[in-house]
């Protein structure tokens, strides 16, 4: 076939080049759809409410900064001790309680039993710096979902609580 001759290749030249633009346009379109409705559906799923049971407060407040920069974790209510737990103002739905099991006296295990039974649908975190296998049982026997090390990285901490909370 002659170009020249028939002069169809200009025009299937052009027929390529507007199937190649509708197409990119197409996709283009789709990741605009995705990116659109991705965001709402991001805004629409209710950011997982936290309760922190620490008790030092540097790292109690570290935790609920690097907390509360997920989109999807809210950090509602902090305190010290299980005295500190009453004021705490847990009127509202908790859906992850991160608990320090070295609260003096028991306390640790003590809030994880009444976590559980107050705030049924709460799920309890214990946290340790000491890996005492009867601790680590106790805390599991009085509710605990899972029990992570102090030393675990934040990544970790993060994963577990948004595990436990999905059920």
């Amino acid at each position: 076939l002659s170009v020249e001759r028939y002069g169809l290749f200009p025009a299937y030249v052009l027929a390529i080049e507007v199937r190649r633009i509708h197409e990119i346009l197409w996709c283009q379109m789709w990741i605009i759809n995705l990116r659109f409705f991705g965001s709402i559906l991001e805004d629409s799923v209710a950011a997982k409410r936290l309760f922190l049971l620490i008790r030092h407060k540097t790292f109690r407040e570290a935790m609920a900064r690097v907390l509360d920069r997920e989109s999807d974790l809210e950090v509602v209510s902090q305190a010290s001790s299980l005295a500190d737990m009453g004021d705490a103002n847990l009127d509202h739905n908790i859906d992850v309680a991160l608990v320090d099991l070295s609260l003096s006296a028991g306390e640790g295990i003590a809030a994880i039993r009444e976590l559980s039974t107050d705030h049924g649908d709460a799920v309890a975190l214990g946290m340790s710096s000491v890996s005492d296998p009867s601790l680590i049982e106790r805390a599991l026997g009085a509710g605990a979902a899972r029990v992570l090390a102090t030393s675990s990285n934040l990544e970790e901490i993060v994963s577990a609580i948004r595990s436990s909370a999905r059920g």
